[in-house]
């Protein structure tokens, strides 16, 4: 996990603001917040595999009722392809209310 930088997160606002009009699904409301980016953890035949190839998922949160919905960070050019974004353990963002 690892938080955006000021640039990915221009870029990721950018992203899902033109290219969205997300309502969260649970709520309705539309206020949103950026999350960290993380790594999905692929599954095969039911079963989580460790250690293999993860997909980089930069997050946004429902203001209201805090729903996450997931975004693949490298087709919106938040990460290169192969670029390493795990430089923090996995853990709740600092002040996470979740």
């Amino acid at each position: 996990m690892s938080d955006l930088t000021p640039g990915q997160h221009s870029k990721f606002v950018k992203h899902f603001t033109s290219k969205t009009n997300i309502v969260c699904p649970m709520c309705g409301q539309k206020s949103w917040s950026t999350g960290p980016i993380l790594h999905g953890q692929p599954w095969a035949e039911g079963t989580l595999v460790l250690g293999g190839p993860s997909v980089p998922l930069a997050t946004i949160v429902c203001d209201n009722c805090h729903f996450i919905a997931y975004f693949a960070a490298v087709p919106i050019g938040l990460l290169e392809k192969d670029q390493d974004a795990s430089v923090a353990p996995v853990m709740p963002p600092e002040g996470w209310k979740g």
